[in-house]
């Protein structure tokens, strides 16, 4: 069989939905707002058979991997995993597959126990959280966040707006006066990256069906945020989170105002992974996630 792969575009979005919408994937990277986010930087490509999605990308070195197969039977993962593994091989590439959840490891080591070398990815497990506790910061363990807001919120009016095609220029002026402020410390390639999925984020927000919005300062925006609602589940995923960092407390405050004014109707919010980075994992956790979504790195045992 010959795999047709091909990069993703927006209009694809009707045609994946239908698989996303089964609800049989929690991690942040197997929905449609995501892959398109990312489909520039990570190369993404699909692969559309009759009831299943293919999914890959290439890392930064080059090294082709596949997410998991997005199956409308998911019992039938084993025969979606043959299908990567012969597309990898169609081409010559090692089969390497990311963002693989503990359902589908569990069904994997069920079928085939001896076919798949099987790593934890603690730099990519999705951060949970109760979107109740992000909105009342209730109780000692949000007693710092409390104060941050409060003391902010004590010196300086921050106005919050609801995401709209009026923000979007503001919204990305505010970006790159964030980013180019990090590139001025030391360049950093990734944010590159970073920055085309901004502005794909924010020139298609209504199209990928994200909500969020934004805080103003002196008419100014400060800070915004972008997610959507997971179909057919109670969870919404924070794609986007930017602030500036000269006031103190307004990450917390977007983070909050965020939860309150948008997802106040999803029971949870994923709020992605830290990547490894010592900082914004000590940020993520100092938010007390009520469940990790763990992810795992498969290869083919040798």
């Amino acid at each position: 069989m010959q795999y047709q792969f091909r990069p993703i575009v927006l209009e694809d979005k009707a045609i994946m939905d239908p698989y996303f919408r089964l609800g049989q994937y929690e991690n942040s990277e197997l929905c449609f707002g995501n892959l398109f986010l990312w489909k520039d930087s990570w190369k993404i490509e699909v692969c559309i058979l009759e009831d299943l999605l293919l999914l890959r990308g290439r890392q930064m070195d080059g090294r082709r991997f596949f997410f998991p197969p997005v199956m409308r039977d998911f019992s039938r993962i084993a025969e979606g995993m043959d299908h990567c593994i012969a597309a990898s091989r169609q081409e010559g590439e090692t089969f390497l597959m990311y963002g693989v959840n503990e359902r589908t490891v569990q069904l994997l080591r069920h079928n085939c126990p001896d076919c798949f070398t099987i790593e934890e990815d603690r730099n990519n497990f999705d951060y949970v959280y109760n979107t109740s506790d992000l909105i009342t910061l209730q109780g000692s363990k949000y007693h710092a966040k409390r104060n941050h807001i409060n003391k902010m919120r004590s010196t300086i009016d921050a106005d919050y707006e609801h995401m709209s095609d009026e923000l979007i220029e503001p919204c990305f002026a505010s970006y790159m006066l964030w980013y180019e402020k990090r590139q001025a410390d030391g360049f950093d390639p990734s944010l590159e990256d970073e920055k085309t999925a901004v502005r794909l984020a924010l020139d298609n927000w209504k199209e990928l069906d994200f909500d969020g919005g934004a805080l103003l300062i002196n008419g100014r925006v400060e800070a915004f945020s972008l997610g959507e609602r997971c179909m057919h589940t109670d969870t919404a995923i924070i794609h986007i989170e930017k602030a500036n960092t000269e006031y103190a407390g307004l990450y917390a405050l977007i983070n909050q105002q965020t939860a309150q004014n948008v997802f106040s109707d999803m029971q949870y919010l994923n709020r992605e992974e830290d990547m490894g980075i010592p900082g914004l994992r000590r940020a993520k956790e100092s938010y007390h996630p009520c469940k990790m979504i763990r992810k795992f790195i498969i290869r083919i045992a040798k």
